[in-house]
């Protein structure tokens, strides 16, 4: 039966480079989002501040000029801000339709200009399977560049001004920076190689129901059924432990 290959997951340095190889081509993209971040990380601070002044104007002073003056720079700061995000949202569209036409067809040239073509012959046509995995960085890798930034980019913020007003809160994002440092250094390359190993797992039991299938006639027998169904056994356990 053909199983999926595995590489060595051992060195991060291996797999950072893969991901730079992957990923790279399309940094403008990337570029783009963490400047439409910033910018609507700015107006969100903005447009509180625009409400405040807003409701001391009509406190204090009740005059229709301010007031008017306040409501258009409001709006001008919500349309902005809106228009940053349908901006964002449609970069992140875009970055997905290229990343996958630039994957699919660079899978497809290479299977075209392999050298030796009979997949099937050297247990490699599994290696296929991972067209899959393009479909899961197009739908996470939105929510990484937005989400993900807009988390790095408030807690900066939020350790910057706090660590202003007193110097026991200074000590205190201190420590927090160095606890969120040492769960990534003890952690951090664990979770990143077992969620490899939990990948490989995934698609060697594909490429074992692939060939189960493909081999119906051959398990007809009670010997090679209970093999088959020990072998299915083994590898549901290898994916879920």
């Amino acid at each position: 039966m053909a199983e999926s290959p595995t590489v060595d997951t051992r060195s991060l340095t291996t797999l950072f480079r893969y991901f730079v190889q992957i990923l790279g081509p399309e940094h403008r993209f990337y570029t783009l989002t963490v400047l439409y971040g910033i910018g609507i990380s700015i107006l969100s601070v903005a447009t509180p501040v625009s409400v405040q002044m807003l409701v001391n104007s009509v406190a204090a002073t009740g005059l229709p000029t301010p007031l008017v003056v306040l409501s258009l720079s409001l709006f001008g700061l919500l349309l902005i801000a809106g228009t940053l995000r349908a901006l964002r949202i449609y970069i992140m569209d875009v970055f997905g339709r290229r990343f996958y036409s630039r994957l699919v067809s660079d899978i497809a040239l290479r299977a075209l200009y392999a050298r030796n073509p009979h997949f099937e012959d050297t247990r490699r046509g599994p290696l296929f399977n991972r067209y899959f995995d393009i479909i899961q960085v197009m739908i996470r890798m939105p929510d990484i560049l937005i989400g993900g930034f807009t988390i790095i980019l408030q807690a900066a913020a939020g350790f910057v001004l706090t660590s202003f007003y007193h110097p026991f809160l200074l000590v205190f994002n201190l420590v927090v920076i160095a606890l969120l440092w040492l769960v990534w250094f003890i952690w951090g390359p664990r979770a990143i190689r077992s969620a490899v190993e939990l990948s490989h797992r995934k698609h060697t039991t594909a490429a074992w129901l692939e060939g189960l299938a493909k081999s119906n006639g051959f398990y007809k027998s009670a010997r090679h059924i209970d093999d088959a169904l020990e072998r299915t056994d083994r590898f549901t356990g290898e994916y879920i432990e």
